[in-house]
């Protein structure tokens, strides 16, 4: 599984890890008892509300993580690998 890095302009905007998982926000964090945005090729943590929006709608427009990766590129934002998080 990928864990991936998404940056614009040399600031992390976005972290993201391969395989079905949540969308996440910390500028918005969701209301108790509310469903939570899954995604079915990648878990996401949006990190700056700023592109958090342009990032989140090439996200549910994508079929796939490589679809979505593909499109964020060209829209100036650059991808770069990650060491997965230890456990």
């Amino acid at each position: 599984m990928r864990s991936l890095a998404i940056f614009y302009d040399d600031k992390i905007v976005a972290r993201l890890q391969e395989g079905i998982g949540v969308v996440t926000s910390l500028s918005a964090p969701p209301l108790p008892d509310t469903n939570l945005e899954v995604c079915p090729y990648a878990a996401i943590i949006f990190l700056d509300p700023v592109h958090e929006g342009e990032l989140g709608q090439l996200l549910r427009s994508a079929r796939s993580l490589d679809e979505f990766l593909s499109v964020v590129a060209l829209h100036r934002f650059v991808v770069k690998n990650q060491e997965p998080a230890q456990a």
